[in-house]
């Protein structure tokens, strides 16, 4: 059997499944999101690590451990947090993706060509900015100092410290990732102050990363990979040109490109997954804000359940225009500081024309993405 391991922005989740795919079991467990402030979200990495061995051993309880071959890891991309190499322990918070602080520095930054490197813009929802902020506060010449994304803090952790691994599809997350020449970049690394002996080897997505020790058994980790890409591989988006749209807490648009890498202004490139004999490439839109949003629904009082969603949508008849921006404008538009907003609200303005509105604000920022998509690239479109 095979054990995959989900650790999202909320939830740790651990699935079993034969070797044909069959799900055996299924455990999940929660842990907090914490926003100390505005534009901070953290999470406690011990509460991670915790709901992640939770979930685990919600499966093996409901199954024979001596029947897993072989783990598989994805994770919330870009979440970055420093522990020491000796002991465990973080030095720090997981700093979310979500998490804007480093905003209002991005301009010291600017100076170096970041997206021909990366793929991706200079912006603080990836990880250099904020690890950079952590290295000023911790030290960058502390001993025994680890980084990395929640995939390598995982691996190190069920490897019992043996293990510093991650893949392309983390590691380009951290803004410091070469994808084309695939492997961490000098001059980045220079340019953030990032040290180089502090960060995880990468390996190909399906790549040996250690054993991990599950109820007392050494387990192969044979797979790791970000949460997105591994959507759209789950969903059999293995070949050129196949497509995904997936909501969480936050929303993305994936193009399969197959081993072109290819650019579309406004876009993100990306790696899709990478053996030890090939690397293929993706095209990504992300809106920050949808579950995120629902959740922030509920907390204000507007929304009682997620559940309720399709029944305000049937019952609202005047929605508003809602642009669902809690956490900045991301493609095509990026705009970090934006800011969220509802218009035209009226005496007569009704919760469900709020949610609808939340909706269709969601659903408008994914077709911005697509129509900025280049005919020649839509054409080639499977879904």
């Amino acid at each position: 059997m095979i054990l995959g391991i989900d650790q999202g922005s909320s939830h740790t989740r651990a699935v079993l499944f034969t070797n044909h795919g069959r799900r055996i079991a299924e455990g999940k467990a929660p842990f907090p999101t914490s926003y100390p402030q505005p534009g901070y979200v953290e999470h406690d990495p011990k509460a991670i690590l915790k709901s992640t061995l939770t979930a685990i051993h919600n499966v093996v309880r409901q199954s024979n451990p001596k029947k897993i071959a072989a783990i598989g890891i994805t994770n919330q991309r870009s979440t970055v947090l420093l522990w020491d190499g000796k002991i465990g322990e973080p030095l720090s918070p997981a700093i979310s993706w979500q998490d804007r602080r480093t905003e209002d520095t991005l301009q010291k930054w600017a100076g170096t060509p970041i997206q021909e490197k990366t793929g991706l813009p200079l912006s603080c929802h990836y990880s250099a900015t904020k690890l950079s902020l952590l290295l000023d506060q911790i030290g960058r010449k502390r001993k025994n100092l680890m980084a990395g994304t929640v995939n390598t803090f995982l691996i190190w952790h069920l490897t019992k410290g043996k293990s510093h691994f991650t893949d392309p599809t983390n590691a380009q997350r951290m803004l410091l990732y070469n994808i084309t020449q695939k492997k961490w970049d000098d001059t980045l690394l220079r340019h953030f102050k990032i040290p180089a002996n502090i960060l995880p080897e990468v390996l190909p997505s399906q790549g040996a990363f250690g054993e991990a020790v599950i109820e007392g058994r050494n387990i192969p980790i044979t797979a790791s990979i970000g949460d997105q890409q591994a959507s759209l591989i789950g969903l059999g988006g293995l070949q050129t040109g196949i497509a995904n749209v997936n909501y969480g807490t936050g929303g993305f648009f994936l193009i399969h490109t197959g081993p072109e890498r290819l650019t579309v202004p406004g876009l993100l490139t990306g790696i899709a997954e990478s053996t030890a004999n090939q690397t293929t490439y993706l095209i990504e839109g992300t809106v920050n804000t949808v579950g995120s949003l629902f959740t922030w629904l509920q907390q204000v009082g507007i929304l009682q359940s997620v559940s309720e969603i399709d029944r305000a949508f049937r019952k609202s008849r005047a929605p508003i225009p809602f642009l669902p921006a809690l956490s900045g404008l991301a493609a095509p538009h990026w705009i970090g500081d934006a800011k969220g907003a509802m218009f035209g609200l009226t005496g007569s303005t009704q919760q469900e024309d709020i949610i609808r509105g939340a909706v269709e604000g969601i659903a408008l920022q994914m077709n911005d993405i697509y129509q900025i998509v280049p005919d020649a690239i839509k054409r080639k479109i499977k879904t």
